[in-house]
Protein backbone atom coordinates (compact mmCIF):
# COMPACT_ATOMS: atom_id res chain seq x y z
CA UNK A 1 0.00 0.00 0.00
CA UNK A 2 1.35 3.43 -0.94
CA UNK A 3 1.87 6.06 1.72
CA UNK A 4 -1.05 8.11 0.31
CA UNK A 5 -3.34 5.07 0.35
CA UNK A 6 -2.24 4.29 3.91
CA UNK A 7 -2.98 7.86 4.95
CA UNK A 8 -6.48 7.70 3.43
CA UNK A 9 -7.14 4.35 5.11
CA UNK A 10 -5.99 5.70 8.48
CA UNK A 11 -8.19 8.79 8.12
CA UNK A 12 -11.24 6.68 7.19
CA UNK A 13 -10.79 4.37 10.17
CA UNK A 14 -10.25 7.33 12.48
CA UNK A 15 -13.45 9.04 11.32
CA UNK A 16 -15.47 5.84 11.66
CA UNK A 17 -14.19 5.09 15.16
CA UNK A 18 -14.65 8.69 16.28
CA UNK A 19 -18.24 8.72 15.04
CA UNK A 20 -18.94 5.37 16.74
CA UNK A 21 -17.45 6.58 20.06
CA UNK A 22 -19.37 9.86 20.06
CA UNK A 23 -22.73 8.47 18.96
CA UNK A 24 -22.97 4.92 20.30
CA UNK A 25 -20.56 4.34 23.19
CA UNK A 26 -20.93 5.39 26.80
CA UNK A 27 -18.07 6.85 28.90
CA UNK A 28 -16.01 4.03 30.38
CA UNK A 29 -16.99 1.50 27.72
CA UNK A 30 -14.06 -0.58 26.41
CA UNK A 31 -12.83 -0.04 22.88
CA UNK A 32 -12.60 -3.26 20.79
CA UNK A 33 -9.18 -4.91 20.96
CA UNK A 34 -6.53 -4.04 18.43
CA UNK A 35 -6.87 -7.52 16.89
CA UNK A 36 -10.62 -7.02 16.47
CA UNK A 37 -10.09 -3.58 14.89
CA UNK A 38 -7.47 -5.01 12.51
CA UNK A 39 -9.91 -7.69 11.34
CA UNK A 40 -12.91 -5.34 11.21
CA UNK A 41 -11.19 -2.67 9.15
CA UNK A 42 -8.80 -4.91 7.19
CA UNK A 43 -5.92 -2.72 8.28
CA UNK A 44 -2.41 -3.28 9.59
CA UNK A 45 -1.71 -3.25 13.34
CA UNK A 46 0.48 -0.19 12.81
CA UNK A 47 -2.41 1.75 11.23
CA UNK A 48 -4.75 0.81 14.09
CA UNK A 49 -2.13 1.85 16.65
CA UNK A 50 -1.77 5.28 14.98
CA UNK A 51 -5.56 5.76 14.95
CA UNK A 52 -5.92 4.84 18.63
CA UNK A 53 -2.99 7.11 19.55
CA UNK A 54 -4.70 9.98 17.74
CA UNK A 55 -7.95 9.34 19.64
CA UNK A 56 -5.97 9.39 22.89
CA UNK A 57 -4.30 12.70 21.99
CA UNK A 58 -7.72 14.22 21.41
CA UNK A 59 -8.98 12.97 24.77
CA UNK A 60 -11.67 10.68 23.30
CA UNK A 61 -10.21 7.49 24.77
CA UNK A 62 -7.84 6.62 27.61
CA UNK A 63 -5.48 3.70 28.14
CA UNK A 64 -5.56 1.76 31.41
CA UNK A 65 -2.45 -0.33 32.04
CA UNK A 66 -3.12 -4.05 31.68
CA UNK A 67 -6.83 -3.57 30.94
CA UNK A 68 -7.10 -1.96 27.52
CA UNK A 69 -8.48 1.25 26.01
CA UNK A 70 -11.72 2.85 27.19
CA UNK A 71 -13.98 5.72 26.16
CA UNK A 72 -12.98 8.77 28.16
CA UNK A 73 -15.26 10.35 30.71
CA UNK A 74 -16.79 13.60 29.52
CA UNK A 75 -15.27 16.59 31.33
CA UNK A 76 -17.39 18.57 33.70
CA UNK A 77 -18.33 21.90 32.11
CA UNK A 78 -18.06 24.87 34.44
CA UNK A 79 -21.34 26.75 34.60
CA UNK A 80 -21.32 29.96 32.55
CA UNK A 81 -23.12 31.65 35.44
CA UNK A 82 -20.22 31.17 37.87
CA UNK A 83 -19.34 34.35 39.76
CA UNK A 84 -15.83 35.52 38.94
CA UNK A 85 -16.30 39.04 40.24
CA UNK A 86 -13.72 38.45 42.95
CA UNK A 87 -11.09 37.81 40.23
CA UNK A 88 -11.99 41.06 38.45
CA UNK A 89 -11.41 42.98 41.69
CA UNK A 90 -8.09 41.19 42.20
CA UNK A 91 -6.83 41.84 38.65
CA UNK A 92 -7.92 45.46 38.37
CA UNK A 93 -8.22 47.25 35.04
CA UNK A 94 -7.68 45.29 31.82
CA UNK A 95 -4.30 46.11 30.19
CA UNK A 96 -5.45 47.07 26.70
CA UNK A 97 -1.89 47.33 25.36
CA UNK A 98 -1.07 43.79 26.49
CA UNK A 99 -4.18 42.62 24.63
CA UNK A 100 -2.92 44.38 21.48
CA UNK A 101 0.44 42.70 21.98
CA UNK A 102 -1.12 39.26 22.39
CA UNK A 103 -3.25 39.64 19.25
CA UNK A 104 -0.19 40.84 17.31
CA UNK A 105 1.69 37.61 18.03
CA UNK A 106 -1.26 35.32 17.35
CA UNK A 107 -0.62 33.51 14.03
CA UNK A 108 -2.86 34.43 11.12
CA UNK A 109 -5.77 31.99 10.65
CA UNK A 110 -5.42 29.38 7.91
CA UNK A 111 -6.05 30.84 4.48
CA UNK A 112 -5.36 34.43 5.58
CA UNK A 113 -2.54 36.37 3.86
CA UNK A 114 -0.09 37.26 6.68
CA UNK A 115 0.93 40.85 5.94
CA UNK A 116 1.12 41.32 9.71
CA UNK A 117 3.62 38.54 10.41
CA UNK A 118 6.67 39.25 12.53
CA UNK A 119 8.45 36.01 11.60
CA UNK A 120 9.85 34.28 8.54
CA UNK A 121 7.46 31.93 6.76
CA UNK A 122 8.31 28.24 6.46
CA UNK A 123 9.93 28.64 3.03
CA UNK A 124 12.69 30.79 4.55
CA UNK A 125 13.27 28.82 7.74
CA UNK A 126 16.31 26.50 7.71
CA UNK A 127 14.24 23.47 8.63
CA UNK A 128 16.74 20.84 7.52
CA UNK A 129 19.61 22.61 9.26
CA UNK A 130 17.61 22.94 12.47
CA UNK A 131 16.58 19.29 12.39
CA UNK A 132 20.15 18.15 11.90
CA UNK A 133 21.39 20.51 14.61
CA UNK A 134 18.78 19.27 17.09
CA UNK A 135 19.62 15.65 16.27
CA UNK A 136 23.33 16.18 16.89
CA UNK A 137 22.68 18.23 20.02
CA UNK A 138 20.39 15.62 21.52
CA UNK A 139 23.20 13.03 21.38
CA UNK A 140 25.63 15.09 23.44
CA UNK A 141 26.58 13.57 26.81
CA UNK A 142 24.64 14.97 29.77
CA UNK A 143 22.65 17.21 27.43
CA UNK A 144 19.62 17.16 29.72
CA UNK A 145 21.62 17.96 32.83
CA UNK A 146 21.66 21.44 34.37
CA UNK A 147 24.15 23.89 32.93
CA UNK A 148 25.62 27.25 33.86
CA UNK A 149 22.92 29.93 34.30
CA UNK A 150 24.97 32.27 32.12
CA UNK A 151 24.74 29.86 29.20
CA UNK A 152 27.09 27.60 27.25
CA UNK A 153 30.52 29.18 26.97
CA UNK A 154 30.98 28.48 23.21
CA UNK A 155 27.61 30.07 22.44
CA UNK A 156 28.42 33.08 24.62
CA UNK A 157 31.72 33.38 22.75
CA UNK A 158 29.88 33.40 19.42
CA UNK A 159 27.44 36.10 20.52
CA UNK A 160 30.29 38.16 22.00
CA UNK A 161 32.26 38.01 18.75
CA UNK A 162 29.20 39.13 16.78
CA UNK A 163 28.63 42.08 19.11
CA UNK A 164 32.24 43.09 19.64
CA UNK A 165 32.13 42.58 23.43
CA UNK A 166 33.77 40.27 25.95
CA UNK A 167 32.27 36.80 26.38
CA UNK A 168 32.09 37.23 30.16
CA UNK A 169 29.74 40.15 29.54
CA UNK A 170 27.09 38.04 27.77
CA UNK A 171 24.18 36.01 29.14
CA UNK A 172 22.00 33.52 27.22
CA UNK A 173 18.21 33.86 27.49
CA UNK A 174 15.17 32.15 26.00
CA UNK A 175 14.34 34.78 23.38
CA UNK A 176 14.51 38.56 23.07
CA UNK A 177 11.20 39.18 24.81
CA UNK A 178 12.42 37.32 27.89
CA UNK A 179 15.67 39.25 27.73
CA UNK A 180 13.92 42.62 27.56
CA UNK A 181 11.52 41.63 30.35
CA UNK A 182 14.47 40.72 32.55
CA UNK A 183 16.34 43.92 31.77
CA UNK A 184 13.41 46.20 32.57
CA UNK A 185 12.42 44.26 35.68
CA UNK A 186 15.95 44.89 36.99
CA UNK A 187 15.79 48.60 36.11
CA UNK A 188 12.26 49.17 37.47
CA UNK A 189 13.30 50.20 40.98
CA UNK A 190 10.32 52.52 41.53
CA UNK A 191 6.70 52.80 40.36
CA UNK A 192 6.24 55.19 37.46
CA UNK A 193 9.94 55.32 36.58
CA UNK A 194 10.24 57.31 33.31
CA UNK A 195 11.83 55.61 30.29
CA UNK A 196 12.57 57.41 27.02
CA UNK A 197 11.28 55.50 23.99
CA UNK A 198 11.02 55.98 20.26
CA UNK A 199 7.70 57.14 18.88
CA UNK A 200 6.35 54.97 17.40
CA UNK A 201 7.88 52.24 19.56
CA UNK A 202 8.18 48.46 19.44
CA UNK A 203 4.88 47.19 20.83
CA UNK A 204 6.52 44.41 22.84
CA UNK A 205 8.74 46.94 24.60
CA UNK A 206 5.76 49.13 25.49
CA UNK A 207 3.94 46.10 26.91
CA UNK A 208 6.94 45.21 29.10
CA UNK A 209 7.45 48.74 30.36
CA UNK A 210 3.84 49.10 31.42
CA UNK A 211 3.75 45.66 33.01
CA UNK A 212 6.80 46.74 35.07
CA UNK A 213 5.02 49.92 36.19
CA UNK A 214 7.36 52.15 34.16
CA UNK A 215 6.26 55.27 32.28
CA UNK A 216 7.19 55.49 28.57
CA UNK A 217 8.10 59.03 27.43
CA UNK A 218 8.01 59.39 23.64
CA UNK A 219 10.87 60.87 21.64
CA UNK A 220 9.75 61.58 18.05
CA UNK A 221 11.87 60.49 15.09
CA UNK A 222 12.75 61.92 11.71
CA UNK A 223 14.05 60.16 8.58
CA UNK A 224 17.27 59.21 10.42
CA UNK A 225 15.75 57.96 13.68
CA UNK A 226 15.34 59.41 17.15
CA UNK A 227 15.79 63.20 17.10
CA UNK A 228 18.74 64.37 19.25
CA UNK A 229 17.33 67.89 19.72
CA UNK A 230 14.09 66.59 21.23
CA UNK A 231 15.96 63.99 23.25
CA UNK A 232 18.10 66.71 24.81
CA UNK A 233 15.02 68.77 25.69
CA UNK A 234 13.50 65.76 27.46
CA UNK A 235 16.74 64.98 29.31
CA UNK A 236 16.78 68.55 30.58
CA UNK A 237 13.10 68.65 31.55
CA UNK A 238 12.55 65.16 33.00
CA UNK A 239 14.29 62.82 35.40
CA UNK A 240 14.47 60.02 32.80
CA UNK A 241 17.85 58.29 32.75
CA UNK A 242 16.93 55.15 30.82
CA UNK A 243 16.46 55.07 27.05
CA UNK A 244 15.35 52.09 24.97
CA UNK A 245 15.58 51.90 21.21
CA UNK A 246 15.94 49.77 18.08
CA UNK A 247 18.53 51.68 16.03
CA UNK A 248 18.76 48.94 13.39
CA UNK A 249 15.63 48.29 11.28
CA UNK A 250 13.18 49.49 13.88
CA UNK A 251 9.83 47.82 14.42
CA UNK A 252 7.46 49.18 13.09
CA UNK A 253 9.07 51.91 10.94
CA UNK A 254 12.05 50.04 9.50
CA UNK A 255 14.33 53.00 10.26
CA UNK A 256 18.07 52.40 10.58
CA UNK A 257 20.03 55.14 12.31
CA UNK A 258 23.10 56.28 10.35
CA UNK A 259 26.39 56.17 12.21
CA UNK A 260 26.48 59.90 12.93
CA UNK A 261 23.01 59.79 14.51
CA UNK A 262 24.20 56.93 16.72
CA UNK A 263 27.20 58.98 17.81
CA UNK A 264 24.98 61.98 18.56
CA UNK A 265 22.60 59.94 20.72
CA UNK A 266 25.46 58.23 22.56
CA UNK A 267 27.10 61.60 23.28
CA UNK A 268 23.88 63.01 24.74
CA UNK A 269 23.32 59.93 26.88
CA UNK A 270 26.87 59.99 28.19
CA UNK A 271 26.54 63.68 29.04
CA UNK A 272 23.38 63.10 31.08
CA UNK A 273 24.26 59.69 32.57
CA UNK A 274 21.67 57.71 30.62
CA UNK A 275 21.69 53.91 30.31
CA UNK A 276 20.61 52.69 26.87
CA UNK A 277 18.75 49.42 26.28
CA UNK A 278 19.39 48.49 22.64
CA UNK A 279 17.15 45.92 20.95
CA UNK A 280 18.99 44.33 18.01
CA UNK A 281 16.43 41.70 17.04
CA UNK A 282 16.72 42.15 13.26
CA UNK A 283 20.31 43.34 12.89
CA UNK A 284 21.19 40.32 10.68
CA UNK A 285 18.53 41.26 8.12
CA UNK A 286 20.19 44.04 6.15
CA UNK A 287 18.79 44.15 2.60
CA UNK A 288 20.94 46.90 1.09
CA UNK A 289 24.26 46.19 2.74
CA UNK A 290 25.37 45.88 6.37
CA UNK A 291 24.11 48.37 8.98
CA UNK A 292 26.35 50.72 11.00
CA UNK A 293 27.94 49.37 14.19
CA UNK A 294 25.68 48.58 17.14
CA UNK A 295 25.56 51.06 19.99
CA UNK A 296 26.98 48.43 22.34
CA UNK A 297 30.07 48.08 20.17
CA UNK A 298 30.53 51.87 20.09
CA UNK A 299 30.00 52.38 23.84
CA UNK A 300 29.76 49.08 25.78
CA UNK A 301 29.78 50.78 29.19
CA UNK A 302 26.62 52.76 28.30
CA UNK A 303 24.55 50.06 26.62
CA UNK A 304 22.66 46.91 27.52
CA UNK A 305 22.17 45.06 24.23
CA UNK A 306 19.72 42.27 23.32
CA UNK A 307 20.56 40.11 20.29
CA UNK A 308 18.19 37.34 19.15
CA UNK A 309 18.40 34.43 16.70
CA UNK A 310 14.62 34.18 16.38
CA UNK A 311 14.02 36.70 13.60
CA UNK A 312 16.63 35.39 11.13
CA UNK A 313 15.78 31.73 11.82
CA UNK A 314 12.30 30.79 13.03
CA UNK A 315 9.76 31.73 15.70
CA UNK A 316 10.44 28.52 17.59
CA UNK A 317 14.17 29.12 18.10
CA UNK A 318 13.88 31.09 21.34
CA UNK A 319 17.55 31.85 21.90
CA UNK A 320 18.94 35.32 22.58
CA UNK A 321 21.79 37.00 24.41
CA UNK A 322 22.15 40.02 26.68
CA UNK A 323 25.39 41.98 26.59
CA UNK A 324 26.14 44.34 29.48
CA UNK A 325 28.96 45.61 31.68
CA UNK A 326 29.26 46.87 35.23
CA UNK A 327 26.88 46.30 38.17
CA UNK A 328 23.88 45.90 35.86
CA UNK A 329 25.40 42.67 34.52
CA UNK A 330 25.42 41.05 37.97
CA UNK A 331 21.84 42.18 38.60
CA UNK A 332 20.79 40.64 35.28
CA UNK A 333 22.60 37.40 36.04
CA UNK A 334 20.78 37.09 39.34
CA UNK A 335 17.40 37.98 37.82
CA UNK A 336 17.75 35.34 35.09
CA UNK A 337 18.49 32.65 37.66
CA UNK A 338 15.42 33.65 39.68
CA UNK A 339 13.16 33.81 36.61
CA UNK A 340 14.29 30.80 34.58
CA UNK A 341 17.30 29.05 36.22
CA UNK A 342 18.87 28.38 32.79
CA UNK A 343 18.02 27.85 29.13
CA UNK A 344 17.79 24.15 28.31
CA UNK A 345 21.09 22.78 27.04
CA UNK A 346 19.75 21.03 23.96
CA UNK A 347 18.38 24.31 22.54
CA UNK A 348 21.65 26.12 23.19
CA UNK A 349 23.67 23.32 21.62
CA UNK A 350 21.35 23.26 18.60
CA UNK A 351 21.66 27.03 18.19
CA UNK A 352 25.44 26.74 18.39
CA UNK A 353 25.45 23.95 15.80
CA UNK A 354 23.36 26.13 13.49
CA UNK A 355 25.31 29.39 13.67
CA UNK A 356 28.72 27.71 13.42
CA UNK A 357 27.77 25.52 10.46
CA UNK A 358 29.11 26.17 6.97
CA UNK A 359 25.54 26.77 5.79
CA UNK A 360 24.78 29.62 8.22
CA UNK A 361 26.10 32.48 6.08
CA UNK A 362 24.43 30.94 3.03
CA UNK A 363 21.11 30.86 4.90
CA UNK A 364 21.41 34.53 5.84
CA UNK A 365 22.18 35.51 2.24
CA UNK A 366 19.16 33.56 1.00
CA UNK A 367 16.89 35.20 3.56
CA UNK A 368 18.24 38.67 2.79
CA UNK A 369 17.84 38.20 -0.96
CA UNK A 370 14.28 36.91 -0.68
CA UNK A 371 13.23 39.61 1.76
CA UNK A 372 14.69 42.29 -0.49
CA UNK A 373 12.63 41.00 -3.42
CA UNK A 374 9.50 40.88 -1.29
CA UNK A 375 10.11 44.37 0.08
CA UNK A 376 10.48 45.79 -3.41
CA UNK A 377 7.28 44.11 -4.58
CA UNK A 378 5.31 45.25 -1.53
CA UNK A 379 6.51 48.85 -1.85
CA UNK A 380 5.79 48.86 -5.58
CA UNK A 381 2.33 47.35 -5.16
CA UNK A 382 1.34 49.89 -2.51
CA UNK A 383 2.61 52.78 -4.62
CA UNK A 384 0.65 51.58 -7.67
CA UNK A 385 -2.60 50.39 -6.09
CA UNK A 386 -2.79 52.65 -3.03
CA UNK A 387 -1.30 55.99 -4.10
CA UNK A 388 -3.11 57.84 -1.29
CA UNK A 389 -1.22 55.74 1.28
CA UNK A 390 2.10 57.36 2.19
CA UNK A 391 5.05 55.04 2.72
CA UNK A 392 6.92 56.80 5.51
CA UNK A 393 10.27 55.19 4.74
CA UNK A 394 11.55 52.40 2.47
CA UNK A 395 13.50 50.21 4.90
CA UNK A 396 17.04 49.03 4.17
CA UNK A 397 16.49 45.92 6.28
CA UNK A 398 14.13 44.10 8.62
CA UNK A 399 10.57 42.99 7.97
CA UNK A 400 8.26 46.01 7.77
CA UNK A 401 7.07 49.07 5.95
CA UNK A 402 5.16 51.78 7.83
CA UNK A 403 2.38 53.51 5.92
CA UNK A 404 0.28 56.55 6.74
CA UNK A 405 -3.41 56.22 5.83
CA UNK A 406 -5.67 59.08 4.78
CA UNK A 407 -6.79 61.07 7.82
CA UNK A 408 -10.44 60.05 7.40
CA UNK A 409 -9.61 56.36 7.95
CA UNK A 410 -9.46 54.48 11.25
CA UNK A 411 -6.53 52.06 11.22
CA UNK A 412 -8.07 49.69 13.78
CA UNK A 413 -11.36 49.50 11.88
CA UNK A 414 -9.53 48.98 8.58
CA UNK A 415 -7.35 46.19 10.05
CA UNK A 416 -10.44 44.34 11.29
CA UNK A 417 -12.13 44.76 7.90
CA UNK A 418 -9.02 43.49 6.10
CA UNK A 419 -8.92 40.38 8.31
CA UNK A 420 -12.57 39.68 7.50
CA UNK A 421 -11.55 39.73 3.81
CA UNK A 422 -8.59 37.42 4.28
CA UNK A 423 -5.64 39.78 4.82
CA UNK A 424 -3.86 40.25 8.15
CA UNK A 425 -2.31 43.69 8.74
CA UNK A 426 -1.34 45.53 11.94
CA UNK A 427 -3.11 48.72 13.00
CA UNK A 428 -0.56 51.36 13.96
CA UNK A 429 -2.22 53.15 16.88
CA UNK A 430 -0.93 50.70 19.50
CA UNK A 431 2.71 51.48 18.66
CA UNK A 432 2.48 55.05 19.87
CA UNK A 433 3.43 55.49 23.54
CA UNK A 434 1.21 58.58 23.79
CA UNK A 435 -1.27 60.05 21.32
CA UNK A 436 -1.31 58.51 17.86
CA UNK A 437 0.18 60.61 15.06
CA UNK A 438 -2.66 59.72 12.71
CA UNK A 439 -3.81 56.39 11.23
CA UNK A 440 -1.01 54.02 10.23
CA UNK A 441 -0.57 50.40 9.23
CA UNK A 442 2.45 48.18 9.64
CA UNK A 443 2.80 45.89 6.62
CA UNK A 444 5.17 42.92 6.74
CA UNK A 445 6.89 41.11 3.89
CA UNK A 446 8.43 38.42 6.15
CA UNK A 447 5.70 35.81 6.13
CA UNK A 448 4.05 36.17 2.70
CA UNK A 449 5.09 34.99 -0.76
CA UNK A 450 5.30 37.35 -3.73
CA UNK A 451 1.94 36.15 -4.99
CA UNK A 452 0.36 36.59 -1.57
CA UNK A 453 1.79 40.12 -1.36
CA UNK A 454 0.27 41.05 -4.73
CA UNK A 455 -3.06 39.47 -3.85
CA UNK A 456 -3.08 41.05 -0.40
CA UNK A 457 -2.42 44.58 -1.65
CA UNK A 458 -5.11 44.18 -4.31
CA UNK A 459 -7.59 43.25 -1.58
CA UNK A 460 -6.50 46.21 0.57
CA UNK A 461 -6.91 48.53 -2.42
CA UNK A 462 -10.44 47.23 -3.02
CA UNK A 463 -11.32 47.83 0.62
CA UNK A 464 -9.74 51.29 0.55
CA UNK A 465 -11.74 52.30 -2.51
CA UNK A 466 -14.98 51.38 -0.73
CA UNK A 467 -14.22 53.71 2.19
Amino acid sequence: MTSEASRRSSERIYQELKQHIQSSMKPGAPLPSSRSLVEQHQASPNTIQKVVSRLMQEGLVVSRAGRGVFVAEKPQITSSTADFGWQSVLLGASPALQQDFQSLYTPAPAGVIPLGSGYLDASLQPGALLAAAMQRASRRPLIWDRISPEGLEPLRNWFAQKLGVQAQNTLITSGAQTALSTVFSVLAHSEGLPVLVESPCHLGTLAILRSCGMKPIPVPADHAGMRPDLLEQLLQSTSARILTCQPTYQNPTGLCWPEQRRKDILALCKKHGVLIVEDGATQDLGLDGPPPPNLVKMAPEQVVHVYSLTKPVAAGLRIAAIAATGPVLQRLRTALVVDDLFVTGVMQEAALELVTSAQWSRHLKTVQGTLKERRDVLVGQVQVHLPNWKIQHVPTGGFYIWVKLPEDQDDAVFARLALQHGVQVSAGHAWFPAESEGPHLRLSYAGASLEQIRQGVTTLADLGSKK
